[in-house]
Formats: structure tokens, C-alpha cells, sequence
């Protein structure tokens, strides 16, 4: 995932990148972004590189999605569109344990609501999951069962999965989804590397791993260990030196790493 182009100089070796869907618009839904060249400009990638635009964001940012209003996202959609975004993940609304339920149920609808706005302006997007009970998986496998239009499904743990006893459980759930409703679903993460493995084994997965240009920005490089873990440390730059290099070497290893941890994960499994 890139987040901007700043300190990088060439476009980053990748046929494919998320970036946030947050920085493609304003509060007026007006597109941040006239051409892919200027995309590319940005984030610093080649035109042609296939975008993915990751909901996942603070509720600050979420919310600013509803505060558009059906009118302003399908205004925002028609942009995505116009631009060839290839996939975008629907805002993740936020559920939480300190408000009334109702709060919640209303957080889901929205993301129902959202999604089918989307693609219904045959823009290609994941609906995204969110969900803290198992009754809340339970709605959602019976809103997929009866919408075959849902193929891909998003999800993430960096914030209602961060231990490891909720992260199982939410890797559970998942898969209590997968079993029931019927046929095979992409699912695009953010976080829970610890379970991919388990995941794989019932979704088509894609992993958005934020790690290798947060660490460069840190001036932090990428090295996997005799155990076979990644690792970082730093290396420092010189004051006007770009990043290209580094971020070059946190991708490739990377890559490389995680192609070796879902043989692992799915002989434990």
C-alpha cells in the first residue's frame, strides 16, 4: 500500500497497488486527480498500474464518505470509473461496544448501502464485513447468499483483531462465512497476517501489507532471519536522498517472504 509519493523519484515496482480512497476526493465529491498520469504523479507509480482503493481509514475519513450523500458518492464512483480504478473496498463503518446496538446495525446497513451504490454504477468493490458478534456474521452471510453480485468481500484487523484470542475468533467467524454461503469469495485483508494461512483455505485472498512503505518512510529496511522472520533495521539517508532503493528491497522481500508463509500456515492448518 502507498500512501504518497513523497522521497521517491521513479514509479514503484509494482503491477498493482491499494492506496487510500480518501485522498481521491474532496467534501464537494470532486475528484482530487484529472488523468492517471497525475495519479501516477502522486503516488509515484506507472500509469498502467492497477489501483485498488482501501476504505479502511479513521472514522474521520469514513464518516466523510456518508457526509457526501448518495448524490456526491455516485458523483466520487463516476470519477473512480473514469480513472480505471480497478477494485474499491467499501468504507469500514465502524461497530462499537460502548454505544447502543442500534448504532451498529445502523454502521452495517450503511455498508450494505454503500456497496450496492457502488456497484451498481459498475464500479467492481468488496463489501466490507464489519462485524463484532457472531449473529453480525450470521446477517452478513445471509445478505451475500442473497446477493450473488458479491464476489469479493473486505476485511481488517488491525483495530477489533489486535489480540491474538479476538483475532482467532474473527478468523472464525470468517471462515463460519465462507462455509455457508455456497461459493467462493475473494477476500481483501488489512492486518491479520497471523491468519491468512487459515483464511486462504477458503477465500481467494488478497493481503494488503502497508509495512514496506511505512518502514522506508522510517528508513527501515527489510531482511528475513534464519527463522525465516521479517525483520527491519534501520539505515539511515543523507538529507536530500531519495527512497526508490529502499522501498525497492522492502517490496521484493516482502513478496518473497509472504510466498513462503502460506505453505507453512496451511500444513499447521
Amino acid at each position: 500500500m502507498l500512501f504518497h509519493g513523497s522521497a521517491l523519484a521513479a514509479p514503484v515496482p509494482a503491477s498493482a497497488v491499494a492506496v487510500p480512497l480518501y485522498r481521491f476526493f474532496n467534501r464537494f465529491a470532486d475528484c482530487r486527480f484529472d488523468t492517471r498520469e497525475s495519479i501516477a504523479e502522486t503516488f509515484k507509480i506507472d500509469p498502467a498500474t492497477e489501483i485498488l482503493l482501501s476504505g479502511v481509514a479513521q472514522d474521520k475519513e469514513v464518516e466523510g464518505w456518508w457526509r457526501l450523500e448518495r448524490r456526491g458518492r455516485l458523483k466520487a464512483v463516476a470519477n473512480f470509473r473514469r480513472l480505471g480504478v480497478s477494485m474499491v473496498t467499501v468504507p469500514n463503518f465502524s461497530l462499537m461496544v460502548d454505544r447502543p446496538r442500534w448504532d451498529d446495525l445502523h454502521a452495517m446497513r450503511r455498508i450494505a448501502v454503500c456497496y450496492h451504490e457502488i456497484v451498481s454504477e459498475g464500479q467492481p468493490a468488496a463489501l466490507h464485513v464489519n462485524g463484532r458478534t457472531e449473529c453480525d456474521f450470521a446477517r452478513w452471510t445471509d445478505y451475500i447468499v442473497a446477493h450473488p453480485e458479491v464476489t469479493h468481500i473486505a476485511y481488517e484487523f488491525t483495530t477489533c483483531g489486535k489480540t491474538p484470542n479476538r483475532m482467532m475468533q474473527h478468523a472464525a467467524w470468517l471462515i463460519e462465512l465462507a462455509q455457508n454461503v455456497g461459493r467462493r469469495l475473494n477476500l481483501v485483508l488489512r492486518g491479520g497476517l497471523p491468519v491468512v494461512g487459515l483464511l486462504a483455505e477458503y477465500y481467494n485472498v488478497i493481503f494488503i501489507d502497508t509495512s514496506p512503505f511505512e518502514k522506508a518512510q522510517h528508513r527501515e529496511v527489510a531482511w528475513v532471519d534464519n527463522e525465516g522472520q521479517r525483520r527491519w533495521i534501520k539505515q539511515m539517508t543523507t538529507a536530500d536522498e531519495r527512497l526508490d532503493a529502499l522501498l525497492a528491497n522492502n517490496i521484493r522481500v516482502s513478496r518473497d517472504w509472504f510466498g513462503t508463509l502460506l505453505p507453512k500456515f496451511k500444513l499447521a492448518a
